[in-house]
């Protein structure tokens, strides 16, 4: 049996006389005018040369070698591989191992004749030397798009981004789920606990379902604060960022620490605000320490917050100061009573939240989709399983991301109100947990620089 074996590489598809296409009809062409009709095609198409790791190439050597092929026929040499080291290896000790002659359409050579054999290492380095000088244009050229501010392009754009006339375009469903992963990571949760809360909602992005991967991946790449990097070198990107830079310098200080997730302490009964106290000086979080009171030894120990980068060597030391807990929670339970109802809707946003109108345009984009499938149905593109079965599909994400406006649109209101008729008896008498979950439910977070102390609510 007669192997043709084709490949193109991405960068290539687009030039004349190396589609996948051209070389198939060429090849086939040539064979029949060799008077050989039994043949068999291997297609690798947008892979390398660079390397054999690939799908085609890996069956035709393992038809080789079971004895199945008498003569591998490429378009040209460098089809077969561009590594000098890979194409000798190949042809010595796989075909010609074997008995197989090879055979290269455009040089005009095979292995069966003197010539042919001699020839093939002089093209093998020269067909490395192309590679080469290739990889090193690609690379100039992508340093000198970062340079001007643009991402470097890629088979793989941002999450949250749409890679559109050269540039990137935030895509607003994926960046609201950009957002809510960073949320989510400062109020403690891990990439896998992140992962699963955003699949539990039905939501995806454009290369798929959330993994713990893909999140920390998010949580690290600074084109989200509106910055481009290659090669090692940064510089101020052209695009629109998705998360201001207190924030991710503030999840990139939690990430460093040994066991990259947030710091925790186990909880202290009287440290309500424990997990919710950050630095404004360093962004790092608060923690919990116990200090001996007085300068006398074996004093009485007192519990204090105090900023985690005060307490690692390995990092500069944050000089924000410290606040015993008592003192401190009493002064935000004070807040806490303070507030009124009426003050609540006050402050309260009065327009829907912005995921809802951003949900409701990836909706809208199902809806045309269900339409498409049906209209592509009725030309008889899709058989009736085919289509229920993407229709199915279709529907379980609509229905997650319907749950999930019902949800925003109605939760705050009456649960805050609640919370707050029965505020002043949880805090004179409830227990810690009970407190605790008070805090939870009213408070996102409180930002600390020396004593002044600033209160972001769950309502804002």
């Amino acid at each position: 049996m007669i192997a043709n074996y084709i490949r193109v590489s991405t960068a290539e598809q687009m030039k004349e006389g190396y589609s996948i296409g051209e070389q198939q009809e060429r090849l086939r062409a040539y064979c029949f005018a060799m008077g050989w009709k039994d043949i068999k095609v291997y297609t690798d198409g947008g892979y390398s040369g660079g390397n054999m790791n690939r799908p085609a190439l890996q069956e035709l050597i393992k038809d080789v070698k079971a004895g199945k092929i008498s003569r591998v026929v490429v378009f040209k040499l460098d089809r077969l591989s561009r590594s000098q080291k890979d194409t000798l290896e190949l042809i010595e000790d796989v075909f010609t191992a074997n008995d197989v002659d090879f055979v290269s359409m455009s040089e005009n050579f095979q292995t069966s004749t003197p010539f042919g054999r001699a020839s093939i290492g002089i093209l093998a380095v020269f067909a490395q030397l192309e590679r080469e000088q290739i990889k090193e244009r690609v690379t100039i050229g992508r340093e000198a798009r970062a340079k001007e501010g643009k991402w470097h392009g890629g088979n793989s754009t941002p999450v949250g981004y749409d890679y559109i006339n050269g540039g990137l375009v935030v895509n607003d469903f994926e960046a609201m789920q950009i957002r809510n992963i960073y949320e989510l990571y400062l109020s403690g949760m891990t990439f896998t606990e992140i992962a699963n809360e955003l699949n539990d909602k039905g939501l995806t992005h454009k290369h798929g379902r959330w993994l713990p991967q893909r999140v920390r991946r998010v949580l690290t790449n600074p084109v989200y604060i509106g910055v481009v990097t290659f090669g090692g070198q940064t510089s101020a990107g052209i695009h629109e960022a998705i998360i201001d830079q207190k924030t991710f310098e503030r999840v990139a200080a939690i990430i460093k620490k040994p066991t990259g997730k947030p710091y925790k302490r186990r909880p202290i009964s009287e440290a309500y605000l424990l997990g919710k106290l950050y630095c404004e000086r360093c962004g790092a979080r608060y923690t919990h320490i116990r200090l001996t009171s007085g300068h006398k030894p074996g004093g009485r120990k007192l519990s204090y917050y105090c900023c985690s980068n005060r307490l690692h060597k390995n990092v500069v030391r944050c000089d924000n100061k410290n606040h015993r807990c008592d003192s401190f929670d009493g002064v935000v339970l004070d807040e806490l009573r303070g507030l009124r109802f009426a003050d609540v809707l006050k402050y309260r946003k009065q327009t829907e939240p912005d995921n809802v109108a951003v949900i409701e345009s990836k909706l809208d984009k199902i809806n045309k989709q269900r339409s498409r499938l049906f209209d592509l149905f009725s030309v008889g593109t899709f058989d009736v399983d085919e289509l229920s079965a993407k229709i199915a599909e279709l529907d379980a994400v609509k229905r997650s991301l319907e749950e999930q406006i019902s949800e925003s649109r109605q939760r705050p209101v009456k649960d805050i109100k609640n919370i707050i008729s029965n505020m002043g008896d949880i805090i004179d008498n409830g227990t810690p947990e009970q407190i605790r979950l008070l805090i939870d439910s009213l408070i996102n977070r409180v930002d600390i620089d020396g004593e002044d102390i600033t209160i972001y609510w769950n309502f804002d």
